[in-house]
Protein backbone atom coordinates (compact mmCIF):
# COMPACT_ATOMS: atom_id res chain seq x y z
CA UNK A 1 0.00 0.00 0.00
CA UNK A 2 2.47 2.70 -1.07
CA UNK A 3 -0.71 5.12 -2.06
CA UNK A 4 -2.63 7.44 -0.54
CA UNK A 5 -6.04 4.82 -0.06
CA UNK A 6 -8.40 5.60 -2.82
CA UNK A 7 -11.20 6.19 -1.11
CA UNK A 8 -9.86 9.03 0.05
CA UNK A 9 -10.61 10.26 -3.31
CA UNK A 10 -13.92 10.52 -2.83
CA UNK A 11 -13.73 12.52 0.76
CA UNK A 12 -14.43 15.82 -1.41
CA UNK A 13 -16.49 14.83 -4.22
CA UNK A 14 -20.15 15.45 -3.85
CA UNK A 15 -21.39 12.27 -2.93
CA UNK A 16 -21.31 14.03 0.75
CA UNK A 17 -22.98 17.39 -0.33
CA UNK A 18 -25.97 17.95 2.03
CA UNK A 19 -27.17 20.89 0.37
CA UNK A 20 -30.48 21.04 -0.50
CA UNK A 21 -29.92 19.07 -3.84
CA UNK A 22 -33.31 17.19 -5.01
CA UNK A 23 -31.75 13.82 -6.41
CA UNK A 24 -33.86 11.43 -4.45
CA UNK A 25 -32.48 9.43 -1.66
CA UNK A 26 -31.58 5.46 -2.96
CA UNK A 27 -31.62 1.66 -0.84
CA UNK A 28 -28.81 -0.44 -1.85
CA UNK A 29 -29.29 -2.69 -4.07
CA UNK A 30 -28.69 -6.40 -3.62
CA UNK A 31 -25.87 -7.20 -5.13
CA UNK A 32 -24.01 -4.14 -3.08
CA UNK A 33 -25.65 -5.26 0.15
CA UNK A 34 -23.23 -8.25 -0.77
CA UNK A 35 -20.35 -6.61 -1.27
CA UNK A 36 -20.41 -4.20 1.81
CA UNK A 37 -21.35 -7.62 4.22
CA UNK A 38 -18.78 -9.50 2.12
CA UNK A 39 -16.25 -6.47 3.12
CA UNK A 40 -17.42 -6.52 6.76
CA UNK A 41 -16.90 -10.35 7.30
CA UNK A 42 -13.90 -10.01 5.60
CA UNK A 43 -12.38 -7.61 8.33
CA UNK A 44 -14.15 -9.31 11.28
CA UNK A 45 -11.83 -11.88 9.44
CA UNK A 46 -8.79 -10.17 10.07
CA UNK A 47 -9.34 -9.02 13.17
CA UNK A 48 -9.55 -12.70 14.64
CA UNK A 49 -6.49 -13.63 12.23
CA UNK A 50 -4.51 -10.95 14.19
CA UNK A 51 -6.25 -12.20 17.54
CA UNK A 52 -4.82 -15.38 17.33
CA UNK A 53 -1.94 -14.72 15.55
CA UNK A 54 -1.07 -12.66 18.54
CA UNK A 55 -3.38 -13.86 21.50
CA UNK A 56 -0.42 -14.54 23.91
CA UNK A 57 0.95 -10.90 23.65
CA UNK A 58 -2.13 -9.18 23.83
CA UNK A 59 -3.82 -7.97 26.82
CA UNK A 60 -7.48 -9.15 28.21
CA UNK A 61 -8.64 -5.78 27.59
CA UNK A 62 -7.33 -5.62 23.90
CA UNK A 63 -8.87 -9.58 23.48
CA UNK A 64 -12.14 -8.23 24.25
CA UNK A 65 -11.64 -4.87 22.50
CA UNK A 66 -11.17 -7.14 19.28
CA UNK A 67 -13.98 -9.73 20.10
CA UNK A 68 -16.20 -6.64 20.44
CA UNK A 69 -15.35 -5.29 16.88
CA UNK A 70 -15.50 -8.77 15.13
CA UNK A 71 -19.21 -8.99 16.65
CA UNK A 72 -20.44 -5.41 15.77
CA UNK A 73 -18.72 -5.90 11.95
CA UNK A 74 -20.69 -8.95 12.20
CA UNK A 75 -23.96 -7.66 13.56
CA UNK A 76 -23.88 -4.75 11.03
CA UNK A 77 -23.78 -7.81 8.37
CA UNK A 78 -26.81 -9.11 10.18
CA UNK A 79 -28.60 -5.93 9.93
CA UNK A 80 -28.20 -5.12 6.52
CA UNK A 81 -28.56 -8.42 5.09
CA UNK A 82 -31.92 -8.95 7.18
CA UNK A 83 -32.72 -5.14 6.00
CA UNK A 84 -33.66 -4.40 9.97
CA UNK A 85 -31.56 -1.11 8.74
CA UNK A 86 -32.27 0.66 5.51
CA UNK A 87 -29.26 3.50 4.82
CA UNK A 88 -30.83 5.30 1.81
CA UNK A 89 -28.24 7.45 0.09
CA UNK A 90 -28.25 10.34 -3.18
CA UNK A 91 -25.93 7.82 -4.78
CA UNK A 92 -25.96 4.51 -3.24
CA UNK A 93 -23.67 3.10 -6.04
CA UNK A 94 -20.99 5.43 -4.98
CA UNK A 95 -21.40 4.98 -1.50
CA UNK A 96 -21.19 0.91 -1.66
CA UNK A 97 -17.78 1.09 -3.78
CA UNK A 98 -16.25 4.14 -1.12
CA UNK A 99 -17.60 1.59 2.05
CA UNK A 100 -16.24 -1.77 0.51
CA UNK A 101 -13.02 -0.10 -0.70
CA UNK A 102 -12.16 1.51 2.80
CA UNK A 103 -13.27 -1.93 4.65
CA UNK A 104 -11.01 -3.56 2.15
CA UNK A 105 -7.75 -1.33 2.12
CA UNK A 106 -8.52 -1.60 6.60
CA UNK A 107 -8.38 -5.52 6.27
CA UNK A 108 -5.42 -5.26 3.88
CA UNK A 109 -3.48 -2.86 6.25
CA UNK A 110 -4.45 -5.28 9.03
CA UNK A 111 -2.63 -8.13 7.39
CA UNK A 112 0.70 -5.50 7.69
CA UNK A 113 0.59 -4.64 10.85
CA UNK A 114 2.62 -6.02 13.76
CA UNK A 115 1.66 -2.85 15.99
CA UNK A 116 -1.59 -3.70 18.40
CA UNK A 117 -2.93 -0.48 18.90
CA UNK A 118 -3.03 1.03 15.26
CA UNK A 119 -4.42 -2.54 14.53
CA UNK A 120 -7.04 -1.47 17.78
CA UNK A 121 -7.33 2.15 15.84
CA UNK A 122 -8.29 0.13 12.50
CA UNK A 123 -10.69 -2.08 14.05
CA UNK A 124 -12.99 0.96 16.20
CA UNK A 125 -12.92 3.31 13.25
CA UNK A 126 -13.90 0.60 10.43
CA UNK A 127 -16.46 -0.28 13.36
CA UNK A 128 -17.63 3.50 13.57
CA UNK A 129 -18.05 3.52 9.75
CA UNK A 130 -20.23 0.47 9.24
CA UNK A 131 -22.41 2.28 12.34
CA UNK A 132 -22.33 5.34 10.53
CA UNK A 133 -23.31 3.56 7.47
CA UNK A 134 -25.51 2.19 9.16
CA UNK A 135 -27.55 5.07 10.15
CA UNK A 136 -26.81 7.39 7.04
CA UNK A 137 -25.19 9.64 9.24
CA UNK A 138 -23.08 11.78 6.20
CA UNK A 139 -20.66 13.61 8.79
CA UNK A 140 -19.71 10.47 10.63
CA UNK A 141 -19.16 8.61 6.93
CA UNK A 142 -16.69 11.30 6.26
CA UNK A 143 -14.34 11.53 9.51
CA UNK A 144 -14.42 7.55 9.68
CA UNK A 145 -12.89 7.38 6.05
CA UNK A 146 -10.39 10.41 6.98
CA UNK A 147 -9.27 8.67 10.27
CA UNK A 148 -8.93 5.82 8.46
CA UNK A 149 -7.15 7.11 5.61
CA UNK A 150 -4.79 8.52 8.26
CA UNK A 151 -4.20 5.52 9.90
CA UNK A 152 -3.71 3.53 6.29
CA UNK A 153 -0.88 5.53 5.79
CA UNK A 154 1.28 4.24 8.64
CA UNK A 155 1.23 1.17 7.26
CA UNK A 156 2.01 2.68 4.00
CA UNK A 157 4.85 4.07 5.73
CA UNK A 158 6.02 1.12 7.55
CA UNK A 159 5.05 2.17 10.70
CA UNK A 160 4.18 -0.84 12.51
CA UNK A 161 4.04 -3.12 9.22
CA UNK A 162 6.41 -5.91 8.98
CA UNK A 163 6.00 -9.54 7.49
CA UNK A 164 4.97 -11.24 10.51
CA UNK A 165 3.94 -14.45 8.80
CA UNK A 166 0.02 -13.48 9.11
CA UNK A 167 -1.06 -14.43 5.91
CA UNK A 168 -0.12 -18.01 6.82
CA UNK A 169 -3.26 -18.23 9.05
Amino acid sequence: MATLPIFNTYLHRNIFDRSGSTKPMEDFTPEQINGIANSYNNMARALNKFQALYWSELTHEQQLDLNAYQNSLLNRVQDIQTRSVRPAFKNAGEMAIIIQQATDEANVGIQRMTDTTVVLNIGAITVALASYVARTNLRGIQTALRELGELLKLTSKGFGAESSGYENI
